[in-house]
């Protein structure tokens, strides 16, 4: 899965971001999320303080970038001043590193447990009764279930979303995950129906090429690689029309001015010839 981080759907309207919109507007409101999301792809969630490069990164001048990092409070600054950070956004990236080196580590143990644990003697197995009929299905339902557990066991550096699901069951989950689909969204200046529409077409396109099984992983980075084709594709294809547009329009006028002025200089009262130009 991308890189991602939580974004409040009423985070324009925290105190610290009314003051930003007042003053800065949508621009510097825009230019406050793209420094987060360069936070985000930082080892340590800080950034350098050199104002010309975001600058240069977000397509808008150094003096707005410069305004929202220092003139409101939103960041602050490393003791030697030379990089800054948000001490809000760090925290709530630390808590979801907890959790996520917890959940690493405990699948690290469950394989290793798994990769250690002795097969048990055949023969004792033979000396033990046959249980009864109700018994042996309980017995059965806890062997499936322990079969499953251990499905969910991988190799260490490994997550759920490497593993190839039913493709269902993968445009299930990228739809579960709302912050994914507020960073498409964002990053792509999509609306989230504009979003929606274009993964129900590429899971038609998986569909109509016979796949049955993606990872959510890969679903992620094939859906994100696909949409911005696409989106460039319509762009372009768009302009294209306005263009051809442009054309038609041009060719009518220039058809009715040859015709005014073929008209007017006939001879008594005739039509000319070329009243009716055949294009």
């Amino acid at each position: 899965m991308n890189n991602y981080f939580p974004h409040d759907s009423n985070a324009r309207n925290s105190d610290k971001l009314i003051p930003l919109r007042i003053k800065k507007g949508a621009e510097g409101y825009g230019v406050y999320f793209m420094i987060l999301e360069r936070l985000r792809e930082e080892p340590d969630y800080t950034s350098i303080k050199d104002y010309n490069t975001l600058a240069f990164d977000f397509r808008v001048g150094s003096d707005i970038v410069k305004s929202v990092v220092e003139e409101f409070g939103l960041f602050q600054f490393t003791e030697d001043g030379k990089r800054f950070y948000s001490e809000g956004f760090t925290t709530r990236m630390q808590k979801k590193d907890e959790k996520s080196n917890k959940a690493r580590e405990s699948a690290r143990k469950r394989w290793e447990n798994k990769q250690t644990h002795s097969k048990p003697d055949a023969n004792a197995l033979q000396t033990q009764s046959e249980p009864d009929a109700s018994k042996g299905k309980e017995t059965k339902l806890k062997e499936t279930k322990g079969e499953n557990e251990d499905k969910n066991i991988l190799p260490n550096g490994y997550s759920q979303e490497d593993v190839p699901v039913p493709l269902p069951e993968c445009k299930s989950a990228l739809i579960a995950d709302i912050a994914w689909m507020e960073t498409i969204c964002m990053n792509n200046y999509i609306p989230p129906e504009k979003h929606q529409e274009k993964l129900d077409e590429f899971f038609r396109k998986l569909e109509n090429e016979k796949v049955t099984y993606k990872s959510v992983k890969d679903a992620v980075q094939h859906y994100s690689n696909w949409l911005k084709n696409e989106l460039s594709r319509e762009q372009r294809y768009g302009q294209k029309i306005k263009s051809g547009d442009n054309g038609t329009e041009r060719k009518r006028r220039i058809v009715e001015k040859f015709q005014s002025t073929a008209g007017g200089s006939t001879e008594t009262g005739k039509s000319s010839e070329f009243s009716n130009p055949v294009w």
